[in-house]
């Protein structure tokens, strides 16, 4: 028996090393690709969503404590003064984030109730 001796295949060679490397990297940008508009799908889907829960309160007058809130409250009409909070004895009083994001829909759309969150 002769030892003959094996000498390995030549599939490393640059072109096909070149080639697996552009299709890996080719690969790899479809699937990001893929994950990004996945992404974009479900912001979508959350946005229209939220649309779509809050679109009948559009048209419909302010009630509640709105008028406290919103129309008397004379904090919201301006947005450096909001950051104090409401006045007191008012829904706005010590929270000065609901306050300022009331000034800035006050600042975009007065106080009708279009521009008022639900």
């Amino acid at each position: 028996m002769s030892a003959r001796r094996r000498t390995p295949a030549r599939s490393d060679s640059p072109r096909r090393n070149q080639e697996a490397t552009t299709n890996h990297a080719d690969s790899a940008s479809v699937a990001l690709a893929s994950a990004t508009r996945s992404r974009y799908l479900w912001a979508l889907a959350i946005v229209v969503a939220g649309l779509l829960a809050y679109a009948n309160a559009i048209g419909h007058p302010l009630v509640l404590d709105d008028k406290d809130a919103i129309v008397e409250n004379v904090t919201i009409r301006s947005v450096a003064d909001s950051w104090r909070g409401g006045p007191v004895q008012s829904p706005t009083a010590g929270r000065p984030l609901v306050n300022v994001t009331f000034a800035l829909n006050y600042a975009l759309g007065g106080v009708s109730p279009a521009g008022v969150p639900a």
